[in-house]
């Protein structure tokens, strides 16, 4: 039974691991960068913020981090704003 049980687990949590970045998830990303912006000027530096994001997170990853809040300290995504902000100049 453990060994059913085991293989189940594995079997659905590899499948919502495996969400890949899309235009259904990467979109709002980008709309919600925009409306961040003060004056929509920002165009370059969302496109580049939500390109950063889907090369090097997972789907399931950056919502853990951000429900945790951990998101805003993670080094990796820090790296991918810093290198926005310096090519959207």
């Amino acid at each position: 039974m453990k060994i059913l049980i085991t293989v189940f687990v594995l079997f659905f949590s590899s499948a919502v691991f495996s969400i890949e970045w899309e235009f259904e998830t990467l979109n709002p990303v980008f709309e919600g960068c925009l409306d961040d912006s003060d004056d929509g000027v920002d165009y370059e530096y969302c496109g580049c913020y939500v390109n950063g994001i889907s090369k090097n997170f997972r789907v399931l990853e950056v919502l853990q981090l951000n429900d945790s809040g951990k998101l805003e300290t993670n080094e990796d995504f820090l790296s991918i704003v810093e290198e926005c902000v310096y090519k959207s100049e």
